[in-house]
């Protein structure tokens, strides 16, 4: 009875004694989490940058790298992205050849796959436009046809950007000024597409147009100072929101921008002077009361 009990007694132990082989902490991988639409493209057009840069096929992989992505990943999401481009194709010329450039210098999944794309925009463009057999010279237009043109393209820009396809918006606010260059809307549109894809130096050089344009585009002057003070240029940044309310002294956003630019500078005092200018205008503006 007592050697039945003991055996009993083994078996019971060896049940809670036992565990699961541990597991090594090196097979836990932490996977960085799939980048949004916005940042797949703003990873695209810096690729665009680095090609026109002349870098070489491993130094874009390395730059990839740096930003957590591959050519694998990146392949895939173009060939999904793709589909919508191709139902706009005449929107994103200046795309397919950029992809064209991209799959000349890139090697593997990557490469094959930028040109593929860009030879389907390039078809798709063909077949939509419908040029074969027409005569192709150039015709005399009236000013009003060529501003009509330009607001089409500058519209369908609006609403690539609102939709979140910031590469296509600027894809279209290009077309726009290819037709009227002095569309210091447009540039300044493209300035904001540019921002939002975190290419600041481009968004400034946008909004420089601009305001080549129209000096006086109080507007334009507040983003610019936004792009600068992304660069962490605050002096620059505080002297663009000074132009803009020296145009538009009311300009209640432009005053609270010059105040969080004045507190990164830790000039604190200055920098409550402007919110206090910024609800002097708009006491509701919870922002300014925040900062």
């Amino acid at each position: 009875m007592l050697s039945l009990l003991k055996k009993l007694w083994n078996w019971l132990k060896s049940l809670f004694i036992a565990s699961p082989r541990a597991i090594n902490p090196k097979e836990v991988k932490n996977t960085p989490p799939e980048p949004s639409d916005g940042e797949y493209e703003g990873i695209l057009m810096g690729l665009f940058e680095q090609v026109a840069a002349g870098t070489t096929t491993g130094g874009l992989r390395g730059w990839l790298y740096s930003r957590h992505c591959n050519d694998k990943k990146l392949a895939r999401w173009l060939e999904v992205k793709s589909e919508e481009w191709l139902l706009y194709p005449e929107d994103y010329q200046t795309l397919g050849r950029d992809l064209a450039a991209l799959g000349k210098v890139m090697t593997g999944n990557l490469g094959e796959v930028s040109q593929r794309i860009s030879l389907q925009l390039r078809d798709a463009v063909r077949d939509v436009s419908g040029v074969e057999g027409e005569n192709l010279s150039p015709k005399e237009t009236d000013l009003t046809e060529v501003v009509q043109d330009a607001e089409f393209w500058f519209e369908q820009g609006n609403q690539k950007y609102m939709n979140g396809d910031f590469i296509g918006a600027i894809a279209s606010y290009d077309q726009a000024l290819e037709i009227k260059p002095d569309f210091h809307e447009a540039w300044y549109n493209r300035g904001i597409a540019l921002r939002n894809l975190g290419r600041f130096e481009d968004a400034i050089a946008s909004y420089d147009q601009a305001l080549e344009i129209k000096p006086d585009f109080h507007e334009a002057w507040n983003n610019r100072g936004n792009a600068l003070r992304n660069l962490g240029r605050f002096e620059d940044a505080i002297a663009s929101y000074d132009q803009a309310l020296e145009i538009k002294p009311d300009f209640h956003e432009a005053w609270n921008n010059r105040g969080i630019a004045l507190a990164n500078l830790g000039r604190f005092e200055d920098a409550i002077a402007s919110y206090d200018q910024a609800l002097e205008i708009k006491p509701d503006y919870y922002e300014a009361w925040n900062n």
